[in-house]
């Protein structure tokens, strides 16, 4: 675009020659100066600043008047567009504008707006616009921050907003909210001087409209002298005037409906009873039997939310008032009953104006104490309604806390119905049922919520800032969840602690359930990090410790659940092996067991039998994985025919996992990956036997290794002896059934014969692909062992460790496995489940052995849940795990490549050494995958699960 030519000062223009100039100058530059308006009227805010402040820029660097004129021309004319949206951003750009060039006078552009749009020769098809077009100026003069200091255009603007107020059906009650807003920041003497024009001494007029009102109590609290004089001494929450303040109130909850607010008119109210010391009648007339009388849900949303404003305005006696009042019992059963929609809208915003009071009084406990009580005591029959889980709680200084935990313990010990808010619905009332309103169910509801809501805190806290409550809280449960008192004694505390109510089962049951996630809480990660206390120990250890410490204090405590002397020997063993494991705390492997070990061993308190067996064998297993020689080991378990650890230990963590406990996975996915590198082809079977279940009482789950390079499945092939044996079994089953039917079912025999002809045609052509599957694996089998074997002998290895590996895989091969090399013609009954398997061709995409997500049988091998959760298995967060690996690394050195066919097999052969390997392949007994034992134990993979 062509730059401005600087105007010429030769010879002076006529007007029609200054008027030509101009429109020939604006034609130079046009295209980019009027698409600064185009873009001023979109939607996008981003658009719509970004163009405003090229304009600005553009009329800055070219200060020409012609231009200026157009542009205030242009915006003048867009305040009364028939686009409705785009009117506010010209006057947001006509406010930046004025704002920059101040020395464009304020009334020249009040004139050019009722110029422009004249409201009184307007007709009724500009009526609108022109209403619009006038409200717009003024707010653009009062945004651009100059009205104020402009006397003579404030005056008139004044005067055009009460002219505009007279048209409420178009622009409501618009022009006098802009009134008050501009009063608001006007000096004093101005507003002294303005006051006797916008508002008259009569009381039924300010009475009338929320805006009036608002202004009456904008001008009482800024110029109250000058008030007085204008309409005299006013009281405005006389016994007249309560009825008309409900039904402004009422008329101002229904204008922000849609903006979800508090309206200005009900805080002012709310600040002037305070100033007048009325704010009990206030509360009590206006509120509660005012629009609390019929309440629509706009005026009980405008109290909840006026509750919430008052709060940091209240004193002590105030907020006992306000708490214990209807409208915080019409607010518990609103709660209640709401929809969910209603509900997710409210609980922010109480807890907002929760969280802003309890974060503006930080140096005062007391004060933050008397909130969390206040809240707390609103209950539903006994059932706090406030959510166990809120966040306002991070906000509590440390002696707040520390009593709203003592607090908290007391109510649940001794629980204290009187001191409750409680309230039933209406459907309750209705009901008159008399088995719910007996105190029991109150207190077991009472109890209940308490007990969630101390193991919710542990969340909000710091461990290491705030470790004396987690400590009491974590005591605190342990001990009413698996002990009782049999006698006070002051080295034990909780003993000193009575029951009003006795402790029933139901609610000991929530106890233990609430302890575990106390657990899962202190325990997220068992890392050296916060889940530790001062001490250096864990958490989980801590418990431990404290649980033994009760157990031998056998005078004065009992367990709920008795030990046996075989519970409590394995108890006490369980302790020995955590004192061994502590010793070798540096190592990872020692942590991880040493978790497992107390989070078993603090299940024998809640299913003491199981968890006796278990212990016993988590520690065998333990102490034989620390050996010294782990392969030996295994070795010498063999030839006493005992089964190797890491077997047991796999069965264990199995079982394990379907235990109702998110912790407890966690736990066990951590021994898994410390575990896998002594992985054997065993362990690897009985997870596949949880993956898999459905097999054959006679069959046993297999490895299933699978060649997905042109991306399809191979199918297994059967044993080619063993299927013609089947076969003619079932032929010669088939022939008896037809002799002794032949006389009554003459037609089925046909047709048996017929099946019979199909069938042995498809063995045929199944028998002549088999054969040529067999000649090209063998061929390729034993190239490809040739190939390993010289890869093999240029590697320098140690003699006896050659040895050792060569007696301890021929063990293996002999007394563990049991599994040999095999072919198409000899075939192991071990692998026949593997035609099942390999047609789920999403359980073997990317690796190996991968299993999907979607083979997982629910009812077989149940996942747990949190305590709340339901049992739809969707609730059960597995976006992070869609597809569990069984080995995350690669453990497959040699992989054949077949050739396309349409039936083949890959199987293991877990065999000797690789001479052993080498002369099985070359007789052809074996097809597909070679694996030996020097390279199963190096696999280095971690074995994960959900």
């Amino acid at each position: 675009m062509a730059e401005m030519k600087s105007p010429t000062k030769a010879e002076p223009a006529t007007p029609a020659e200054a008027a030509q100039s101009d429109r020939h100058s604006l034609l130079e530059h046009s295209r980019e100066f009027l698409d600064f308006f185009w873009d001023i009227a979109k939607p996008d805010q981003e658009t719509r600043l970004r163009a405003t402040e090229k304009l600005l820029e553009y009329l800055r660097t070219r200060p020409n008047d012609s231009e200026m004129k157009y542009a205030l021309k242009r915006l003048i004319t867009g305040l009364g567009v028939g686009r409705e949206a785009a009117r506010p951003c010209y006057s947001l750009a006509l406010a930046q504008l004025l704002q920059s060039f101040e020395d464009i006078p304020l009334c020249d552009i009040l004139d050019q707006i009722q110029e422009k749009y004249s409201l009184q020769a307007m007709n009724k098809a500009m009526m609108r616009p022109s209403l619009f077009a006038n409200l717009f100026g003024v707010l653009a003069l009062f945004q651009s921050g100059r009205l104020v200091k402009d006397k003579e255009a404030l005056m008139k603007s004044v005067q055009l907003l009460k002219i505009l107020s007279q048209h409420p059906n178009h622009l409501q009650g618009q022009p006098i909210k802009a009134l008050v807003d501009i009063l608001s920041e006007v000096p004093e003497s101005m507003f002294q001087e303005i006051l006797p024009k916008v508002l008259k001494g009569n009381m039924k007029v300010i009475l009338r409209s929320p805006k009036y009102l608002e202004l009456f109590l904008l001008a009482k609290q800024r110029v109250p002298t000058k008030l007085e004089s204008l309409m005299g001494s006013v009281d405005l929450f006389s016994e007249d005037n309560i009825p008309s303040l409900v039904n402004i109130l009422k008329v101002a909850a229904n204008s922000v409906k849609k903006e979800h607010k508090l309206p200005n008119v009900a805080l002012d109210l709310l600040r002037l009873a305070l100033k007048e010391s009325r704010f009990e009648l206030f509360w009590k007339k206006v509120l509660e039997e005012g629009l609390l009388k019929n309440p629509s849900w706009t005026s009980s949303y405008m109290c909840f939310r006026l509750l919430g404003a008052s709060l940091p305005l209240l004193s002590e006696e105030q907020l006992q008032l306000v708490m214990r009042g209807d409208l915080i019992r019409h607010f518990g059963e609103n709660m209640v009953i709401s929809k969910p929609q209603n509900l997710f809208k409210i609980i922010p915003e109480i807890s907002t104006y929760v969280g802003t009071f309890l974060e503006g009084c930080q140096d005062d406990p007391k004060r933050q104490l008397t909130m969390m009580v206040a809240f707390t005591t609103i209950t539903n029959q006994g059932l706090p309604v406030m959510p166990t889980f809120w966040r306002v709680t991070r906000f509590l200084n440390a002696e707040a806390l520390q009593s709203y935990v003592a607090w908290l313990r007391d109510m649940f010990l001794q629980p204290d119905l009187n001191s409750l808010v409680d309230f039933s619905t209406a459907n309750q009332k209705r009901a008159q049922d008399a088995s719910l309103n007996v105190p029991e169910r109150a207190v077991f509801r009472l109890r209940k919520w308490i007990i969630h809501r101390l193991v919710s805190l542990v969340d909000h806290l710091h461990l290491e800032k705030d470790e004396a409550v987690v400590e009491q809280i974590a005591r605190f449960c342990l001990f009413h969840a698996f002990f009782k008192t049999k006698k006070a004694t002051p080295q034990i505390p909780e003993t000193k602690q009575h029951f009003s109510f006795p402790l029933d089962d139901r609610n000991r049951g929530v106890f233990v359930s609430a302890f575990f996630s106390l657990l899962q809480t202190l325990s997220v990660k068992f890392r050296q990090t916060p889940d530790l206390a001062e001490n250096g120990k864990p958490w989980t250890y801590r418990l431990v410790q404290l649980a033994d410490m009760l157990l031998n204090h056998n005078r004065n405590v009992t367990s709920v659940t008795s030990l046996t002397t075989q519970q409590r020997q394995a108890w006490d063993q369980m302790m020995s092996t955590l004192k061994e494991l502590e010793a070798r705390s540096s190592e990872t492997r020692a942590i991880a067991f040493q978790h497992l070990l107390l989070l078993v061993g603090l299940h024998i308190f809640k299913s003491p039998a199981e968890s006796c067996d278990v212990l016993g064998d988590i520690q065998t297993c333990i102490k034989k994985s620390m050996e010294q020689n782990p392969r030996r080991s295994r070795s010498r378990a063999k030839a006493s025919q005992e089964p190797v650890w890491v077997e047991v230990m796999v069965e264990i963590l199995l079982s394990l996992l379907a235990q109702p406990s998110n912790l407890m996975r966690q736990v066990v996915r951590s021994v898994f990956g410390h575990i896998c590198p002594h992985l054997t082809p065993r362990c690897l079977q009985l997870i596949l036997a949880v993956l898999s279940p459905v097999t054959n009482e006679d069959e046993d789950d297999n490895v299933v290794v699978t060649d997905d390079a042109d991306e399809k499945q191979l199918q297994h092939g059967e044993d080619e002896d063993s299927d013609n044996e089947d076969n003619k079994n079932s032929e010669s089953d088939m022939d008896s059934e037809d002799g002794e039917e032949e006389e009554e079912e003459e037609e089925k025999e046909e047709e048996e014969e017929e099946q019979e002809q199909e069938e042995h045609q498809e063995e045929e052509q199944e028998e002549e692909e088999e054969e040529e599957n067999q000649k090209v694996f063998q061929d390729q089998m034993e190239a490809d062992v040739e190939e390993s074997d010289d890869v093999e002998e240029e590697e320098e290895v140690d003699d006896e460790e050659e040895d050792e590996d060569d007696d301890y895989d021929d063990d293996e091969e002999e007394d563990r496995m049991e599994v040999g090399a095999f072919s198409l013609a000899q075939g192991s009954s071990v692998f026949e489940n593997t035609r099942t398997t390999s047609r789920k061709r999403e359980a073997l995409q990317g690796s190996a052995w991968q299993v999907s997500s979607e083979d997982v049988r629910w009812g077989t091998f149940p996942l747990g849940r949190l305590p709340g959760q339901t049992e739809d298995p969707a609730e059960l967060m597995l976006d992070n795990y869609d597809t569990m690996y069984l080995l995350d690394q690669p453990v497959i050195e040699h992989r054949l490549e077949p050739q396309k066919s349409k039936s083949s097999t890959l199987s293991l052969c877990c065999g000797g050494s690789n001479t052993n390997s080498s002369s099985s392949s070359s007789s052809g007994n074996m097809e597909g995958l070679l694996w030996n034992q020097g390279q199963m134990h190096g696999l280095k993979a971690g074995l994960q699960l959900f």
